[in-house]
């Protein structure tokens, strides 16, 4: 009899054992399980971040690019000193913004795919073509028809390609989020 006590008491301690056992793998699984997806959850949200970023800044520059645009159409057909100078700072004052883009880019390339880094270099390139033109008419006193002419066809169909690459930009990246 003293037996048959002992070993029920040796099969209540080991099922309590493999009991504790058992729910300390699943614990830890569980957590597991947690902690795999909190990771993917923040790893989305940070590409969300980087994306919606890029896109805000993008706009941003554009919209310093029209205001340049607008003020350097409103001047003359020939400029004085103080209004080439003034012409001058405000695409000076541009420069800082393009920097901020172009910080942007970076991170939104290492947020990935590269599909998405293609096409936030290719914005922002051409967004840079864009200043880099503006600037130049910033820095030009007389007015060349035939120059300016040129100028403004390949700033209208660089905007086009950035309105096209942003829209694309945006498109793939919903499909990735």
């Amino acid at each position: 009899m003293i037996k048959r006590t002992s070993e029920s008491t040796l099969n209540q301690g080991l099922a309590v054992a493999l009991g504790a056992v058992a729910g300390a793998l699943a614990t830890a699984f569980g957590a597991y399980l947690t902690a795999q997806t909190s990771e993917k959850i923040q790893k989305k949200q940070a590409r969300r971040d980087a994306y919606a970023s890029f896109l805000h800044e993008v706009a941003a520059f554009k919209n310093h690019l029209h205001t340049l645009e607008r003020f350097l159409s409103s001047q003359g057909v020939s400029r004085s000193r103080e209004e080439m100078t003034e012409a001058e700072e405000k695409a000076r004052e541009l420069s800082p913004h393009l920097a901020s883009l172009q910080r942007q880019t970076i991170t939104t390339s290492l947020a990935g795919p590269d599909r998405l880094a293609s096409y936030a270099k290719s914005i922002t390139l051409s967004l840079a073509q864009i200043y880099a033109a503006l600037e130049s008419k910033a820095a030009e006193n007389a007015h060349d028809s035939g120059k300016d002419l040129a100028r403004m066809q390949r700033i209208n169909a660089l905007h086009t390609k950035v309105t096209r690459d942003a829209e694309e930009f945006e498109g793939y990246a919903r499909g990735q989020l």
